[in-house]
């Protein structure tokens, strides 16, 4: 019996404090506000802009097994959980590639430069999108058709809300 006691008490010695239990999912995550910048031709300079808030998403742990198929490919998610746009379930936006911290926070990123992050604690995410500003002129920034991108193609943004437990 001593033996017992004293193995459970080692393991919860070795629990940090302040430690989240990794969750079951799903999550629907709403986007509450939205912010960012975006060219302005006139002026030939960047600007502050605010976006619609109007973005949904679903967190959820990947199936190990399951293939997502992205067109002309058989790519598999990789991850322990990935974020699907809500209504698009063909391909994931972002791909967490760890389980939650010990602290309740998971990152995930996306195939550009994307990112989502979540804290399981007070149920508050953010994406970013930091596409768009540093590239044009780049080599290799170039559009689906090959051609250079513009100044201004794409707006850099950030996105804060919350996701609740489905």
């Amino acid at each position: 019996m001593k033996r017992i006691v004293g193995l459970v008490s080692g393991l919860i010695v070795m629990v940090p404090v302040g430690a989240v239990t990794p969750p079951a999912g799903p999550f629907l995550c709403i986007v509450e506000q939205a912010t960012g910048f975006r060219f302005d031709t006139e002026s030939n300079l960047w600007r502050q802009a605010s976006f619609r808030a109007e973005q949904k998403f679903i967190l959820k742990r990947t199936d190990e097994k399951q293939y997502e198929v992205m067109p002309g490919t058989r790519v598999r998610v990789a991850g322990v959980w990935a974020v699907w746009e809500f209504g698009n379930d063909h391909w994931p936006a972002f791909i967490c590639r760890s389980e939650f911290s010990e602290y309740g926070g998971l990152w995930c990123e996306s195939a550009t430069t994307e990112r989502f992050g979540f804290n399981l604690t007070n149920g508050r995410f953010i994406t970013d999108n930091l596409l768009g500003y540093i590239q044009p002129g780049m080599p290799g920034y170039r559009g689906i058709d090959g051609k250079v991108l513009p100044e201004g193609s794409n707006t850099p943004s950030m996105q804060i809300g919350k996701c609740a437990a489905l």
